[in-house]
């Protein structure tokens, strides 16, 4: 079980089985689904005033179990789909707040209490353009997720996501494994013993140090195919990574 923070819990159409994915039949609902409530958005484009706070980025990709999700969604003050992610989330019984793309791969109707944020331009992905927005509406943390699955490409492109934006607002993936992070220059993460911690760079990474694992790093350099820090494992509540330069990806699971 997985606890759901006590203030501000949005609490949603409970579930019977687990979400939806593209492989797997329609939950049923208990109850009428209910929209998740409003936060008026500053944006460049003048879409309304204000600070929608802490995201939640959803996209068309698998989503985590019910938990892992109502945990995600209780820690959250504004929903945004991306495009597909938006069938997702409705068809379980959970109205996002606004969804934005291109709309090509949305496949069930908008209520219209939903914001539409159209984002056409094909050089990026929509959940790209979907945390670039969200910063620029003034969001104070960001978390993705929907975003693996059966497409290595798209899993490649949020892990590239996270890397762009995690220096710049404090961003996070989370999935039904684990949370990932992005080490902008050092991370301290809550843990307990023998729980699974990889560290994973996207290029050359220098001078990582760890505190907190059973195999430690000490002024160290990783690289794919070079080195690599898969499968490591937390030795207390407390770990801590410190990179030099690069781009290092945290992965810590949510269970051992």
């Amino acid at each position: 079980m997985y606890d759901v923070d006590p203030d501000g819990v949005v609490l949603l159409a409970r579930f019977v089985g687990g979400l939806p994915t593209k492989r797997s039949k329609k939950v049923t609902t208990r109850g009428l689904a209910k929209t998740l409530p409003h936060k008026s958005v500053r944006h460049k484009n003048g879409v309304g005033a204000g600070s929608i706070g802490r995201a939640l980025v959803v996209a068309n990709g698998d989503l985590p179990g019910i938990e892992l999700l109502e945990v995600a969604l209780g820690k959250s003050d504004f929903v945004l789909a991306a495009d597909g992610g938006a069938s997702s989330l409705i068809s379980a019984g959970i109205v996002p707040n606004a969804v934005l793309g291109d709309f090509d791969s949305l496949t069930t109707d908008l209520p219209d209490s939903v914001l539409r944020v159209p984002a056409p331009d094909q050089d990026f992905t929509d959940l790209d353009k979907a945390v670039a927005w969200l910063i620029d509406a003034g969001a104070s943390s960001i978390a993705m997720t929907g975003v693996t699955g059966d497409r290595l490409d798209h899993t490649f492109g949020a892990l590239a996501v996270l890397a762009k934006y995690g220096r710049r607002v404090p961003l996070t993936l989370l999935d039904q494994i684990g949370t990932a992070h992005l080490v902008a220059g050092e991370l301290e993460l809550g843990s307990h013993p023998g729980q699974t911690v990889s560290l994973m760079p996207l290029g050359h990474v220098e001078g990582v140090t760890t505190a907190g694992l059973k195999w430690p790093l000490a002024g160290e350099s990783l690289a794919p195919g070079v080195r690599d820090g898969t499968s490591n494992l937390a030795v207390s509540g407390r770990i801590v990574i410190q990179v030099g330069a690069g781009d290092l990806i945290v992965y810590l699971h949510h269970g051992r």
